[in-house]
């Protein structure tokens, strides 16, 4: 084998090792940026000890409105392929065994869920949203105003994941990373409603 041939097959095999390693490099930036947002603007503490490869799946705990919260990333080892993605969990209660998913609506989410949606006569929540429930009058009574607005304005800014409760579970769950500004304030009006979802649950 001559040298341009060898050096050829280098620069190939190479360049595309290259440009995922400074991909994943300036992504991980954005997501540690946000992160220390998140920690210096609520008191968190933040691990950084967790990785994926060359990838910092950052995680940062306290409390916020006195209840326990945390937000990380992980690797979704769900669907077709792995994927990158963000939780956030608030301790609960749940006295009344209530279960809930919420879900935008879209095609995707309609097949999946659809059959088995609840809706709570808001022409406009029920326009974009879609709820799975155990108990119909128990979800009715905790979707009030203020959180079904909270839930609007997620969606107005890139909600697409799964807010779930199952026991004392309180979750949601995305497959995206908090890379930019418009991913953290999401993230942050999501911390907000599951804290006061978590207040709710209380007394529901």
């Amino acid at each position: 084998m001559d040298t341009g041939t060898l050096i050829f097959i280098v620069i190939i095999v190479t360049v595309p090792w290259l440009a995922v390693m400074i991909y994943g490099s300036l992504s991980s930036k954005g997501v540690l940026k946000s992160y220390k947002s998140l920690s210096d603007k609520y008191g968190f503490e933040t691990d950084l000890t967790k990785k994926s490869g060359f990838r910092k799946l950052p995680v940062v705990k306290g409390r916020y409105r006195n209840i326990p919260v945390e937000i990380g990333s992980f690797i979704n080892q769900g669907g077709r392929k792995k994927s990158a993605a963000t939780y956030i969990k608030a301790a609960c209660t749940n006295p009344s065994g209530l279960e809930f998913v919420i879900v935008k609506k879209n095609r995707a989410n309609e097949i999946k869920y659809g059959a088995k949606s609840f809706l709570i006569n808001d022409a406009e929540f029920d326009g974009k949203f879609i709820v799975n429930t155990n108990n119909f009058e128990k979800m009715f009574s905790m979707l009030n105003f203020s959180i079904k607005y909270k839930l609007l304005q997620s969606l107005n800014v890139g909600f697409n994941g799964e807010l779930t409760l199952e026991g004392n579970n309180l979750s949601y769950a995305e497959n995206e990373l908090i890379k930019n500004n418009i991913n953290l304030l999401r993230i942050e009006i999501l911390l907000h409603l599951l804290c006061e979802i978590s207040d709710e649950l209380k007394t529901n």
